[in-house]
């Protein structure tokens, strides 16, 4: 089942790659109104740009982008939640293609790397990959393709990138909604995600393991 899966899948996300290039879907998903009015057609239009918004992120589209977007489309908190569950189809399917397609090669050119990095994560996945979605620096698309061409299971992985995604998601998010700076929610709600990232930063500070793991992910390749 795996093997026709995968025979079958690749080709047909790399077939809608190629169309969502040429039809310019991946360029109007960056263009804030543009998704706005095309929320409009109905229903339909949220799942197609969900869509979209998934391979974007696959293929390394920002995903600060998609939270902003679809915050400024859909309201903040909706918007957070569309952007986010885009945001961790994509690295999934990443991942996927990555185990599939890329191991040997990845393998071959990262090899100490990649061991490093599965001797990390072989145990309590999900909340080393936690770790990594949380800090301010590293590659969404490596981390994806760097896990995936390891043995490190996927549901954990996506379980922590899920959990991992959601404070910056929600930023972006409200600031697309354009909540008002005047407004006492917005006040109180800064103040929160301040002292959540100050706790989140000093625990990451003083982490020996979150710190090599971002020696990995962003080391010269």
């Amino acid at each position: 089942m795996k093997r026709w899966l995968k025979l079958a899948g690749v080709p047909l996300l790399v077939a809608l790659l190629i169309v969502a290039i040429e039809q310019g879907w991946l360029k109007h998903l960056t263009d804030r109104q543009w998704v706005a009015d095309y929320l409009h057609q109905g229903p339909w239009a949220l799942v197609f740009l969900a869509c979209i918004g998934a391979l974007f992120t696959a293929v390394g589209g920002p995903r600060q982008v998609l939270a902003f977007v679809f915050g400024y489309a859909l309201g903040g908190w909706i918007g957070m939640i569309v952007s986010t569950l885009c945001t961790v189809v994509g690295a999934a399917m990443c991942f996927s293609t990555s185990r599939w397609l890329l191991r040997g090669t990845v393998s071959r050119r990262f090899g100490r790397r990649l061991t490093r990095l599965e001797s990390l994560l072989e145990h309590k996945t999900w909340l080393k990959v936690l770790m990594i979605r949380l800090l301010p620096v590293g590659s969404n698309l490596l981390t994806n393709i760097f896990a995936g061409a390891t043995h490190v299971r996927e549901v954990p992985f996506l379980a922590g990138s899920l959990i991992g995604y959601i404070p910056q998601m929600l930023v972006f998010s409200l600031i697309g909604s354009g909540i008002g700076v005047s407004d006492q929610y917005q006040l109180v709600l800064s103040i929160i995600l301040f002292v959540i990232a100050t706790l989140i930063g000093t625990y990451l500070y003083r982490s020996r393991v979150s710190r090599e793991m971002s020696d990995l992910i962003n080391s010269d390749t």
